[in-house]
């Protein structure tokens, strides 16, 4: 972060290259968590 902000500061980058939604890496409600697990069970039991 540090990294890019100096780059920023620089003149090195955009202010508008950062214009992007964040995205979860995983469900954040318990109804899409329920429905479409991230971890399944297999036969040793979860993965991870």
């Amino acid at each position: 972060a540090l990294a890019g902000g100096e780059r920023l500061k620089a003149g090195m980058m955009s202010p508008h290259g950062l214009e992007f939604t964040a995205r979860a890496r995983w469900p954040l409600d318990e109804d899409s968590a329920a429905s479409d697990p991230a971890y399944g069970g297999g036969k040793r039991g979860a993965k991870a």
